[in-house]
């Protein structure tokens, strides 16, 4: 029989936190079919062995010889059966009952997406606060939603409906910041996301490696400039699909004005055409500002004119800042 939902979990070398991402998967979660699909990127701990003697037809543990995240989390998603798919971390976990919740929140609404609440927990230090609690249910639209920053782009807080992420897989090439690009494609067929009022999982902080390397995700330039060509790029994956709208185009304008703003004082000629660009995918477009004053500037000349006036404060004290 066909899963209701399929976890994706990747893992290398994290004996000591993976079990508890796998059990967790089932805990509470009686009323649904579930799976997990845990591919092993080569480990030499003892998680092979482990994997190897779980007794639950429910897990379906994959072997490779290490060749990243992105490889596992690609071989586990094309393994998947299940009607709807979560990829989960390896050192993250899932709160009792809350994937039950979050698939039923999902069907019910007849949705492609659903986000939920989740804990980030610091592990070092003992602190834990709730995430996406902020969300208004404003945008119904999964692109809108991403531009906006109005949800997480962590995917442990996402359940897919399995046709969302057909022919979506994730790019082998990058490093890091490849959760950003997945769900900017994933977004780029136009889906229609719901939210979920509850936790369903915890994000854990530590200083260990992490089969998702977010910390060289930092806003170097090399790296806003990436994420400036991806809302370009899901902005033209919109319009050839003949799905764009105006607030599509609005969301792509904000979300690449965004990443060339925080690029801006760092090499002005870099940012400076992506600017433009965000101003012409949205006629009229004017950027959330904190300071009324630019907001004047904005409106009595041009968001860009605004940028190019403020910028050289701007690279001044990002050099008082970093020396």
């Amino acid at each position: 029989m066909r899963p209701d939902v399929s976890v994706v979990i990747p893992t290398y070398n994290r004996r000591s936190m993976v079990q508890e991402a796998i059990e967790s998967c089932f805990a509470g979660n009686d009323e649904i079919d579930v799976e997990v699909v845990v591919v092993d990127d080569g480990s030499t701990d003892g998680t092979r062995e482990y994997l190897d003697n779980i007794d639950n037809e429910c897990v379906r543990p994959i072997l490779q010889e290490h060749q990243g995240a992105q490889v596992a989390r690609n071989k586990g998603q094309q393994a998947a059966r299940g009607r709807a798919v979560k990829h989960l971390d390896d050192d993250d976990y899932l709160i009792p009952g809350g994937l039950e919740q979050e698939y039923h929140r999902l069907r019910e609404a007849n949705a492609d997406v659903c986000f939920s609440l989740f804990y980030k927990h610091n592990v070092t230090n003992g602190d834990r606060w709730l995430r996406n609690s902020n969300y208004e249910n404003k945008h119904e639209d999964f692109f809108v939603a991403l531009a906006s920053q109005s949800i997480s782009r962590l995917q442990l807080a996402l359940l897919f409906d399995e046709s969302a992420i057909s022919n979506v897989s994730w790019d082998e090439s990058l490093p890091y910041l490849q959760d950003v690009d997945y769900m900017l494609r994933v977004a780029s067929k136009g889906l229609r996301c719901v939210k979920l009022e509850h936790p369903v999982a915890v994000h854990r902080i530590h200083d260990e490696d992490r089969i998702s390397d977010v910390r060289n995700s930092a806003d170097t330039v090399e790296n806003l400039l990436k994420k400036c060509e991806w809302y370009d790029q899901t902005f033209r994956r919109l319009k050839n699909r003949m799905k764009i709208t105006p607030v599509r185009r609005k969301a792509a304008a904000i979300g690449m004005w965004r990443e060339a703003h925080k690029m801006a004082p760092y090499e002005w000629h870099t940012a400076q055409p992506w600017l433009r660009r965000a101003s012409e995918l949205a006629p009229g477009f004017q950027p959330d500002r904190s300071n009324l004053f630019l907001s004047v500037l904005d409106r009595l000349g041009t968001p860009l004119l605004t940028e190019s006036v403020i910028n050289p404060i701007r690279r001044i004290r990002l050099q008082r800042k970093t020396k």
